[in-house]
Order: C-alpha cells, then structure tokens, then sequence
C-alpha cells in the first residue's frame, strides 16, 4: 500500500478496497463479508474517498446490523460528514441517531462530545480546552496529542484518522477520558 518513498500509494490502496468489496459482493452471506466493507470503509474514509466510505458504512448498517461494529460504522458516517464534508446537519442527526440507538456503546461519549463541539474550529476548541485545564499536568515531558485511532496506542505521533486523543502508553481509561479534540491532527511535538 506504500510506494518508493514510503507515502500511500492511492492506486493500490484503491485495488484493496475493491478486492474488499468484490469479496462482500460475491460471498456475501460469509462472516468476513462485513469485517472487508468495514476495512474497505476505513482506507476510504482515510484516503478522503468520503462518499464511497459513508455507502460502505450504509451498506454495512444494511446488510449486517448484527455485526459487531455496526454502531462504529454509524458513529463513523457521522465522522465523516462532520470532518470530510462538513455537513453539520446531517453528521448532528447521525451522532444523535447514535446516541439513541447505542446509549451504552464505547462510542457514546464520542458522539456525546462530537455533538457539544460540532462546528467549532481547532483554535475554538484549543481555547476551550485550555480555559478547561484539558492541557495541565502535560508538563514538559516529551508527548504529543493526537487525533487517531486506537492503533497508535504504543507510537508517540501518528495520525491515523479516528477520533480519540491519546498520550503515549496511558490506559484505555485514561484515553477515553481525555477524548476531547475532533480536527487537530497533532497539537504539539516536542
């Protein structure tokens, strides 16, 4: 998926997500048909394939509601409206949906906190966050805040596109409570 200069390479990640979903098309009824559409969805949403990610998500939320991360396909289509295609309107009616739907999910203070903040600007929530006191106890110590996912759980700067703030090696816990930032890729490297 990486070219020579270690960048993605949009062609072949292109060819995977088709693979994904030639693979849901043709053996749909298998149990690995909506984990591809899911995967298939996340290199799209993350490869600013916006539209295609949402009909993957729909398609998942259509055909596969029983599937484990049908509520994370949900609360990601109201991501993506929110940060890919600044649709406001429709990303608040899926966070909402979300939250009626999936109250106790992992998901639901996301959507509970992607709603208090929707449409605030980087520099709003940095002003927010530091009247909160969201940023003390950081101190001068090497980190970095980061929007992304939880696969960066045991690297200090990556931005992978999915929606918590993480410092390196804190607990889930830790991490859940401190998602509070939507838009900021990185807020500081030091």
């Amino acid at each position: 998926m990486f070219g020579s200069t270690g960048a993605i390479d949009r062609v072949k990640v292109g060819e995977l997500i088709d693979l994904y979903i030639n693979f849901a098309d043709k053996f749909s009824k298998d149990s690995l048909a909506p984990v591809y559409l899911f995967k298939a969805a996340d290199m799209a949403m993350n490869t600013g394939r916006s539209l295609e990610a949402i009909q993957l998500y729909e398609r998942i939320l259509d055909n596969y509601s029983e599937y484990s991360k049908a509520p994370e396909a949900l609360f990601l289509m109201g991501y993506v409206y929110e940060n890919n295609l600044g649709e406001l309107a429709k990303a608040e009616e899926i966070y909402k949906k979300f939250l009626e739907l999936y109250p106790d999910n992992d998901f639901a203070d996301d959507a509970e906190i992607s709603l208090k903040y929707l449409g605030k600007s980087p520099e709003e929530l940095i002003e927010i966050f530091q009247q909160q006191g969201v940023f003390s106890g950081f101190g001068e110590e090497n980190y970095c805040l980061l929007y992304t996912s939880d696969a960066a759980d045991d690297l200090l700067c990556v931005d992978l596109g999915g929606r918590r703030i993480i410092k390196k090696k804190i607990s889930y816990k830790e991490r859940h409570d401190m998602m509070l930032v939507k838009r900021i890729q990185a807020i500081r490297h030091h």
